[in-house]
């Protein structure tokens, strides 16, 4: 076979010289996937810790977030004011949020061979709200050694924002206005409140706090009295993954003078009955009042809680039970069926007074009778008092049977 007056065997060999010719003078541009990848460690909090492969174009935010669950760092978990780099045998601190909230990315370097992040866990925190924007507002976490000021430089203030109206709230002190300027030499402090106010005037500073399981925990400003309970739960998100909405409530701090329980519990359906047994007994006892957040108008005051509980699966007894613990929760069932799988009473049980705790907060928390269970509640199984008093005064008895049996003796061999 011949091609233009040539071989097919002269052809080939012409065609594949010229190929190799073209294959030496084309630069050869090497494809993502076979970019050669570095090793960089990362361990502690948050993270998956290990050595991650990575391209050399990465930073250190990128990977922080692949070693996270779900690939997004939760930046109120770890100490992301304070990221520990170490490369080439000298450790840089960077802070996460200067990268985040300014764009500094002299806080968030290029990743190298060999580098080696360290994450702890945050655990000084400041709660900023107000005319403030930022990547992360509300509970942040605070620098070792930052003024109040440093601290809101990571934020933007808002057009409406008094730079001489900056409320700060400190635990053991009353609640002060400032200037920007004035707090530039004021070290910040763990659980500082700071609410940058607007420049209108406001009638009255107060604030709530939103805690447990919610998807933005922390101190809100409030207008006392006025600010209806659904504003706040807005601004908060709700709750978390983990959260039990159902189960919230409003804990307030103080008798509930103005509106008695039944204007609260007014109109709603499927109150557990230790709810509201819990309500007006806190309420009666000049203590905590606690209320549904289901109540979604209820006008806040200064120092109410919201508490989102965590999602429960467990009844807990506990007391004078064979076996005191955890057990899975099911619809309709009493007092009798959970005492019944902790194994039975035990023989110094009280079993007429048997009451269930329901808890609120560490501090409030309501005792009912055991007529209806939900997840979470705890069946409190006492100890009856004759029992009590046997086992208190048994070794006095005892101590004294063996004293008059050692002094008959004693007697005896003298006669």
């Amino acid at each position: 076979m011949r091609i233009k007056g040539l071989p097919y065997s002269a052809f080939s060999m012409l065609l594949l010289l010229q190929l190799s010719v073209v294959a030496q003078l084309t630069p050869f541009t090497p494809r993502y996937s076979e970019v050669e990848l570095v090793p960089v460690t990362i361990h502690g909090a948050g993270v998956k810790a290990g050595t991650y492969y990575v391209p050399p174009a990465l930073r250190v935010y990128d990977i922080i977030s692949r070693a996270s669950v779900n690939e997004t760092p939760d930046l109120r978990v770890i100490n992301s004011r304070a990221v520990q780099v170490k490369k080439h045998g000298e450790t840089q601190v960077v802070d996460l949020l200067k990268f985040l909230n300014d764009g500094d990315y002299s806080h968030n370097p290029f990743i190298n061979a060999g580098m080696s992040v360290r994450l702890d866990f945050a655990v000084d925190f400041a709660d900023v709200q107000g005319e403030v924007r930022g990547y992360l507002t509300g509970r942040v976490p605070i620098a070792e050694g930052e003024t109040v000021k440093e601290f809101l430089s990571l934020f933007t203030f808002t057009a409406d924002a008094d730079s001489s109206a900056i409320v700060l709230h400190r635990d053991g002190k009353e609640k002060r206005a400032y200037t920007l300027d004035e707090l530039a030499d004021m070290p910040i402090k763990n659980k500082d409140f700071i609410s940058v106010l607007p420049k209108e005037n406001v009638p009255r500073h107060s604030v709530a706090r939103v805690s447990g399981e919610a998807a933005r925990p922390g101190l809100y400003p409030i207008t006392h009295g006025q600010t209806p309970l659904s504003v706040i739960m807005e601004k908060a998100g709700g709750a978390s993954p983990r959260g039990d909405i159902n189960r919230a409530y409003l804990i307030r701090k103080g008798k509930v003078n103005k509106q008695p329980a039944e204007a609260f519990l007014a109109g709603q359906t499927n109150v557990r009955p230790e709810v509201t047994g819990g309500f007006h007994y806190l309420a009666a006892s000049k203590d905590y009042a606690v209320i549904p957040i289901s109540r979604k108008q209820t006008p806040l005051e200064d120092g109410d809680e919201i508490v989102i509980p965590p999602v429960e699966v467990n009844v807990y007894v506990s007391g004078s039970v064979r076996m005191p613990g955890a057990y899975p929760y099911r619809s309709g069932k009493d007092a009798g069926y959970y005492i019944q799988q902790a194994g039975g009473f035990t023989r110094t049980a009280d079993r007429r007074n048997v009451k269930t705790i329901t808890p609120f907060t560490d501090d409030a928390y309501s005792i009912s009778e055991p007529t209806c269970l939900a997840a979470g509640d705890i069946i409190m199984v006492p100890e009856a008092e004759e029992d009590k008093w046997i086992r208190r005064w048994s070794p006095i008895i005892s101590a004294a049977a063996t004293v008059v049996s050692t002094v008959a003796i004693i007697v005896g061999m003298r006669n």
